[in-house]
């Protein structure tokens, strides 16, 4: 679906640039050659002298043209392996293809005297001078480009998600954000984007002159801050030739810092100044969500000498009962405790959701500390949790009318706002599980004051 319109897209401009070079060389086009400039068909009035500053205000303008590569950036873990090499390719093409339209929409612009306006784009007025009025090449190249300006609305939400899941993975954004749904998605991603979107177009009117600074300030800070730690990490790295590639990015950082200054300052007014508050109050909430994820690791976290079992009492019913385990630590130990005291029929269950967990060695320490009850590992490779779990539990039950019980354990923290930053895998199992009638969710709550007393 998305490849149809692009391909048409670079097509057609392609296509715009090459005729129009083509009618300039022969002199076709209004007196416009390629050593000609014709006259403008819009007269503009000045409004500033040339200057240093008009110098830097244009250069930040023509700079956010180059803004979309940050998508490749964010999506490399999309691609298929060789990863890291194939998006470099695509950046490549991009980039090339990006510079080659930009050169030469500036160039036959220039040459036609085409000048911005209120009622018609750049793009459109080149292609009528090019096409003619009214031409079917001219309606392709307005379709076309109506159909990518549509696509591209779209890339936030290919990066958007898939960058929140990483920094979700890292414990910077809730938990929530790095699973995905049923539908093999980033489902709170992309609603939380679609909420922010709608705010944000409402506070602002959709109003694209005061949306177009939040937009580029964002990508440049973005730029100038991956430029700079790229440039860090050369130098910190020691491989061969790591001048080239430091250079590079720190000349990089310069330019896009010197952009986002330019646009803050000469935007502030226009709506930049809230991408300037929204910044540190970002870093500063992400800081936070991090230190308090760091602080409930620290809390129950259990050393295998603090991993003292319950004795078992004799006898016990074999109904079967399932405990879900993301990590052996001191939440997740109670509720295994709790089920050893309830049946001799008592399997644990860890979803394999990837990222950067160690199976094997939790298989080791589980057979460990834990060599009464088995532990069951279930793949899931679109790193799903309550789907891979029920379908498992589904194979515990010997009749579907016996009832199966499945423990899992919650931390509960202190403080009410904390609770959005933990799954709610009970309601979630809850929710999912309305149609086996067989089927009972008992929540292992551990509260955090408990962990700090204990």
């Amino acid at each position: 679906m998305f490849a149809i319109p692009t391909y048409g897209f670079i097509f057609a401009f392609g296509a715009l640039i090459f005729v129009g070079v083509a009618r300039l060389a022969a002199g076709g086009l209004d007196g416009a050659t390629l050593t000609a400039t014709a006259l403008p068909k819009h007269q503009l009035d000045a409004t500033a002298s040339v200057g240093l500053l008009l110098v830097l205000r244009a250069f930040a303008s023509g700079s956010t043209a180059l803004t979309g590569v940050e998508a490749i950036a964010n999506g490399v873990t999309a691609f298929q392996e060789p990863a890291p090499r194939n998006a470099r390719i695509t950046m490549a093409l991009m980039g090339s293809i990006l510079a080659f339209f930009f050169v030469g929409a500036t160039f036959l612009a220039w040459r036609l005297g085409v000048v911005p306006v209120h009622d018609e784009s750049v793009i459109s007025q080149i292609g009528r001078a090019v096409f003619g009025d009214a031409s079917i090449p001219y309606y392709f190249l307005q379709a076309t480009t109506a159909l990518v300006l549509i696509l591209a609305a779209n890339t936030a939400y290919n990066g958007f998600p898939r960058l929140a899941s990483i920094l979700a993975e890292d414990r910077y954004m809730p938990r929530q954000f790095a699973y995905i749904g049923d539908r093999l998605t980033f489902v709170t991603g992309i609603v939380a984007l679609t909420l922010v979107s709608g705010v944000v177009i409402v506070l602002f009117k959709a109003d694209t002159h005061r949306l177009i600074p939040l937009y580029a300030i964002g990508v440049f800070v973005a730029f100038t801050l991956s430029q700079a730690g790229m440039f860090r990490h050369w130098r910190s790295g020691g491989e061969s030739g790591w001048w080239r590639a430091a250079t590079v990015n720190g000349i990089g950082a310069v330019m896009t810092g010197v952009v986002a200054l330019v646009v803050a300052g000469t935007k502030f007014t226009h709506g930049a100044w809230v991408v300037l508050i929204l910044v540190p109050v970002l870093v500063w909430l992400l800081n936070n969500i991090h230190r308090h994820y760091r602080e409930v690791a620290r809390i129950s976290l259990m050393s295998d000498e603090d991993a003292r079992p319950l004795p078992r009492p004799s006898g016990l019913g074999a109904e079967p009962v399932v405990v879900t385990v993301r990590d052996l630590n001191r939440v997740s130990w109670r509720a295994v405790q709790y089920a050893r005291r309830l049946s001799s029929n008592v399997t644990g269950v860890h979803v394999a959701r990837g990222g950067h967990e160690d199976i094997e060695a939790f298989q080791r320490r589980w057979a460990r500390l834990v060599p009464d009850v088995p532990l069951v590992v279930v793949e899931s490779p679109y790193r799903t949790f309550v789907g891979p779990l029920l379908a498992y539990v589904d194979r515990v039950a010997v009749d579907p009318r016996d009832p199966v019980l499945v423990l899992v354990p919650e931390f509960r923290p202190r403080h009410w706002w904390a609770r959005i930053l933990h799954n709610r895998t009970t309601e979630q199992i809850q929710t999912t599980a309305e149609q086996r009638p067989n089927l009972l969710v008992v929540q292992v709550t551990v509260h955090q004051d408990t962990l700090r007393l204990s």
